[in-house]
């Protein structure tokens, strides 16, 4: 198993042991390290999915650009009170509906915006966040070359790498294909735009990106 499975089922077991036991202050701390440890995947995500949709045309109707907003608006309140400058470099390249291409500064801003933001985060084990290919690793390594030995075996270490469409999936095991209800907040978002009545009834009653 992943480091960072088995740290959270430890977590787990001992919120689930305090709560039987109704160590409500202890409690606490225990539940902020699981809010922590629950960042890792959800920045994985958001990495992951900024640079499958980098330069997608802003009338795109790609399912990842869905993705990649919710992932980073997910994780973005705990980057904001940390850095509001990262929150913002994220926040505006993970946006799902842009003037311009999408991930407009390139996905290695949203890797040194996340890198910047996580190394403020108090004990925060930015390691396990691991690297995102052709960016290498999201958060510098700030010990000597004598640490090398103490690195933990790879196997152990999440890789967005890891992360193709398969992965994914079988992790969050989605309930529903949502790419449809993306055509239909793209049409939303036409309607909105529509410089004339007509246009805007059309789109409604005939559909323009959705059938």
């Amino acid at each position: 198993d992943s480091e960072v499975n088995v740290k959270m089922a430890k977590l787990l077991v001992q919120a689930q042991t305090m709560i039987e036991n109704r160590q409500c202050l202890d409690l606490e701390n225990i539940v902020e390290l699981i809010e922590e440890v629950m960042l890792i995947p959800l920045i994985q995500g958001t990495l992951y999915f900024a640079a499958q949709i980098e330069g997608e045309d802003s009338d795109s109707s790609n399912g990842d650009i869905g993705a990649a907003y919710v992932l980073a608006n997910s994780v973005l309140p705990y980057i904001d009170m940390v850095d509001k400058n990262a929150a913002t470099i994220i926040s505006d390249n993970t946006q799902f509906q842009v003037d311009t291409n999408h991930v407009k500064d390139g996905t290695s801003a949203v890797v040194k915006a996340f890198s910047r933001a996580l190394a403020e985060i108090d004990n925060f084990d930015c390691d396990l966040v691991g690297e995102l290919d052709d960016y290498g690793p999201v958060c510098e390594d700030e010990g000597d070359e004598s640490d090398a030995d103490d690195v933990k075996d790879v196997k152990d270490v999440i890789h967005v790498s890891e992360y193709t469409s398969d992965y994914f999936v079988n992790i969050y095991e989605p309930k529903l294909d949502t790419s449809e209800q993306l055509k239909i907040a793209l049409d939303i978002r036409d309607i909105i735009s529509s410089t004339s009545i007509s246009d805007a009834r059309s789109i409604y009653s005939d559909g323009k990106n959705s059938l």
